[in-house]
């Protein structure tokens, strides 16, 4: 997987693009996550399929850029970067707030989205595990979001239903994230 790196309305985002024919399937994570989430995906069908994931302003390795961070802002910018790149149609795929960011991009360009694949979409509700829901709150949500191995595991939970799925490479990919100067910031503002 060799990182890319696109600048987006001034804001340098990160992406892999494993290449390929046809249709790309344009990957995207939930809050919190970056591209790396995606690596069993990436592996399995980049022969097969031509697949682009990518981190979301102030997730992952991408740059802050600007607030606010939410759906509309995301799939904006991931219009964006379908631009830079030339793509002029995509299958929108995503997990969780992806899958939020993908249906908000279908009704942003609905001629560019050629079909949707959506892992348990989600945003702010009952549904969501409870401690992100928590961290909606003011100061609750800045002391549960504070760098640390807590909040690594808070993630690593919501993240992966399935603990034993988490590697040691998973669980650094995320310290990476949580730890990043402004993630927290990113996290609370979406």
């Amino acid at each position: 997987m060799i990182d890319r790196t696109a600048v987006v309305d001034g804001v340098k985002i990160r992406y892999v693009d494993t290449g390929g024919e046809g249709v790309p399937l344009f990957l995207s994570s939930g809050i919190g996550g970056s591209l790396e989430l995606w690596s069993r995906q990436l592996e399995a069908l980049a022969g097969s399929h031509r697949l682009i994931a990518w981190d979301y302003p102030g997730h992952g390795l991408s740059d802050m850029g600007r607030q606010p961070y939410d759906p509309d802002g995301y799939a904006a910018c991931a219009l964006a970067l379908l631009d830079v790149l030339g793509l002029e149609r995509v299958i929108a795929v995503g997990n969780s707030l992806g899958g939020t960011v993908a249906l908000r991009l279908s009704g942003l360009a609905p001629d560019r989205i050629a079909g949707l694949v959506l892992v348990a979409p989600a945003m702010l509700g009952p549904e969501v595990f409870l401690p992100f829901r928590l961290m909606s709150l003011p100061l609750l949500g800045e002391l549960m979001a504070k760098p640390g191995e807590a909040s690594v595991e808070r993630q690593l939970v919501a993240l992966f239903h399935d603990p034993a799925v988490v590697t040691e490479d998973l669980r650094a990919i995320v310290r990476r994230n949580v730890h990043r100067p402004g993630a927290a910031k990113a996290l609370l503002g979406t």
